[in-house]
This record gives C-alpha cells, sequence and structure tokens, in this order.
C-alpha cells in the first residue's frame, strides 16, 4: 500500500499584493521576489513592520512589498545573474538589469503583439528558458526559447499552448516543464550544448483524477515536483514511485487560482503565487485573498535558484 497522501493548509504570507501574481523565486540571500505579471512590476519582499498579526515562533513573518519596479507592461519572470543584477522577462523579450534595477540591455524575441512571454528558468548551465503564449489562451502558438549568455535567442520547442512552470531536477539531469491546457507536465532532457534531447510525458492529471491545471512548479532536493494546480486552490507534491508517478503532499490554498510555487536555496518555506485574474472584485464568486502570497512547509528543501550567465 503507498503511503497516504499528506494534507495541509497554507497561510497567508503577505496581505493582497498582486492582482495576477506569478513567478515566486527565492536568492541565495534567502531575498524572496514575485512578479505582477500583468502590471509589468517585479515586486521584491522584507518583513511588514506594520503587521500587528500575531505570530507564532515557529511560523515565519509576515512580508510586505519593499520595492516595486516596473519593467514594462508584462514582468513574467526574474532571475538573478551570475555578475550581479537580473534578468527579467518581459511582454516580448528579456531586459538585463543592473544591481540598481537600471536597464542594461533588452532583447526582442519575437514582434507578434498577439503572444507575450510567460513562465521559466535556467537551466545548470546558465542558460534562460523562456516560454511565449498568446493572449487568447486558445491556440498552440506557443513557443519555448533558450536564450543564452551571450543573448543568442533559440527556439527549441514549438506547438504550445500555456508554457508554464519550468525547472530543473537538483543534479540537473532533467527539467520538469507544463503545458498547462493539456493537464500535462513533461519530463525533458537537455544536454550541455543546450539541446533538447528527449520530452515525454510525466504527470498526467487526468490519468490521476486530479483537478486543476498545471501551472508554476518547483522541485526539492528528494527528487519531489512541486506543481501549482490553476483553479484547483492547491499544490501537490508529486513523485515518482515502483508504479509510476504519484501524489504525496497536497497544500489547500484559500485562493483558487493558484498560480505559482517556490522553494529556494535549503528552505522548506513554500511561497505561493495566486491570482485575481477575471475573478469578480466583489459579490458572488470574488475571492478576498486571491492575490496574496501564502506560505506552506515542505518535508525537504529545495534547490539553489539558479542563475543567467549573461
Amino acid at each position: 500500500m503507498p503511503d497516504p497522501l499528506i494534507e495541509t493548509t497554507a497561510r497567508p504570507l503577505t496581505a493582497v499584493v498582486t492582482h495576477h501574481g506569478e513567478g515566486p523565486v527565492r536568492d541565495d540571500a534567502g531575498t524572496l521576489r514575485c512578479v505582477d505579471l500583468l502590471a509589468g512590476d517585479v515586486l521584491t519582499f522584507g518583513d511588514d513592520p506594520t503587521s500587528d498579526d500575531p505570530t507564532p515562533d515557529d511560523r515565519p513573518p509576515r512580508l510586505a512589498p519593499v520595492d516595486r519596479l516596473h519593467v514594462g507592461d508584462v514582468a513574467a519572470l526574474w532571475r538573478p545573474r551570475v555578475g550581479g543584477g537580473a534578468v527579467v522577462a518581459v511582454e516580448r523579450g528579456v531586459v538585463l538589469l543592473d544591481a540598481e534595477g537600471r536597464t542594461e540591455r533588452e532583447v526582442t524575441v519575437f514582434e507578434d503583439d498577439s503572444l507575450r512571454m510567460n513562465e521559466g528558468a535556467c537551466d545548470p548551465w546558465g542558460r534562460l528558458w523562456i516560454g511565449s503564449m498568446p493572449y487568447s489562451e486558445d491556440r498552440p502558438d506557443g513557443v519555448l526559447y533558450r536564450v543564452d549568455a551571450d543573448l543568442t535567442v533559440t527556439p527549441v520547442l514549438d506547438g504550445l499552448t500555456i508554457p508554464n512552470g519550468l525547472a530543473w531536477s537538483a543534479d540537473g539531469s532533467v527539467a520538469y516543464h507544463s503545458d498547462s491546457p493539456t493537464r500535462v507536465v513533461s519530463r525533458l532532457v537537455v544536454d550541455a550544448a543546450g539541446s533538447l534531447v528527449s520530452r515525454e510525458p510525466w504527470l498526467d492529471l487526468d490519468a490521476l483524477g486530479i483537478a486543476g491545471y498545471p501551472d508554476g512548479l518547483t522541485v526539492d532536493t528528494a527528487g519531489g515536483v512541486w506543481v501549482a494546480l490553476w483553479g484547483a486552490g492547491s499544490v501537490v507534491r508529486f513523485a515518482d514511485s515502483g508504479s509510476g508517478v504519484r501524489a504525496t503532499h497536497r497544500v489547500s490554498v484559500p485562493a483558487s487560482q493558484t498560480s505559482a510555487v517556490a522553494l529556494g536555496s535549503g528552505s522548506t518555506s513554500l511561497a505561493i503565487t495566486t491570482s485575481a485574474k477575471l475573478l469578480p472584485a466583489e459579490g458572488p464568486g470574488h475571492e478576498p485573498l486571491a492575490g496574496a502570497l501564502f506560505t506552506a512547509e515542505a518535508p525537504y528543501p529545495g534547490v539553489p535558484v539558479r542563475a543567467f550567465a549573461g
């Protein structure tokens, strides 16, 4: 008999701070960031000195945005750069920022204004992988691109609709990638030259009878993959077992549009973003916590965030 599913409930880590929160990431110093994607903002968090909520000793302090950097119409992803500063995915390209948040260089990846950038990550070699998607979310015109350190852009995988979570395993041997409408997370093998060697379905939510659409995801040091399930108000950890992939942990989130999740360097504290996109601002269907960040404890720590080599 497999071990029973372990269920917990996330608690708010912030007040409502985004409309469409995405892309949480903890850098090596433990600083938490996320994007308010359709507002074009990158949020950096610190302790909230105004919060008078009682905080038990075993819970992290409540956080508040200490910086909100506007980068354009869209901010899809933030990652540190090896030499300092950051790389940010904007509506149709990527921007290199210096340590003060000033733009050093911008590269346009595509010109089609019916598309925008979405999720991505850096691989173990310091290359940025980022997916594009149609604003309409209804056709397979999305592409997964690789951006090398010299800012050369290479399309690697096409035919995607909403390319979402992407994360490499702790040993860097495989990556996990979701195309949300398919309800499938694929396993990718990428070689040191940056070529996609293979892609195969790894997690099929239909086959497991699990609700929601796979959105952002992260990995832990024990090989588990934590997947935010959009529409299901939950984050579920999946892992390989002798009989295939199974769910080991489920975190319920009091906001239905659970968009992305992060652990980070040695941390067991999940950071979970949520979204109020398309939800009513009041009345039936209103979710008062949509757009807040949430947290829950994971049984295993995360891996260090990979930085961009450019």
